[in-house]
């Protein structure tokens, strides 16, 4: 015993956890970001919204994952749900589900140690989902997310569409 308290210790122990697993790892980069943007002022949606969104990820199946092959999976359903839901007008459910495919897809990533660029379609889809569900903030999040990771043309239309959205139309011109 060093002196130090059993709660300290439980919580590094938790910590050491979650960074050790590299979906658990995606999911908390994620929660930082959003944390990050809230601290900047450009946090989007309202707080049933934002809270939706982080409760509604599909679980990891208990025995984990090995290789990517589970997380990619399932980022496909959850991509699949989310394009049944766009389609039938439920963009705020889209735009979770969205999220759910986007946090999978990390892990998938992260386990096979693979790029970012597969994420592009799916924060495009989560942009214009959140963008028709009237989230122009959140929208646009996401389409500079896609171009910082190389979605090219379409990104940058869509940062210019979510821009005029917010009526910033002199920074749409730039994009």
């Amino acid at each position: 015993d060093k002196g130090g308290s059993r709660a300290q210790f439980e919580r590094l122990r938790e910590a050491h956890r979650v960074l050790s697993v590299p979906y658990e790892r995606a999911i908390y980069n994620d929660a930082l970001e959003l944390a990050s943007l809230r601290r900047a002022g450009r946090a989007t949606g309202d707080a049933s919204t934002a809270e939706q969104t982080t409760t509604t990820t599909t679980a990891m199946p208990a025995e984990g994952w090995s290789d990517g092959q589970g997380a990619t999976s399932t980022a496909r359903t959850a991509s699949s749900r989310a394009r049944e839901a766009f389609v039938a007008g439920e963009f705020r459910r889209a735009a979770s589900l969205y999220t759910d495919a986007l946090r999978h897809a990390r892990a998938a990533a992260a386990l096979e140690g693979a790029g970012t660029s597969g994420l592009v379609p799916l924060l495009l889809n989560r942009s214009l989902a959140r963008l028709k569900g009237g989230d122009a903030a959140g929208a646009l999040d996401d389409a500079e997310s896609a171009a910082r990771h190389g979605g090219g043309r379409t990104a940058r239309a869509r940062a210019a569409e979510c821009l005029r959205a917010l009526g910033r139309d002199e920074e749409a011109q730039e994009w």
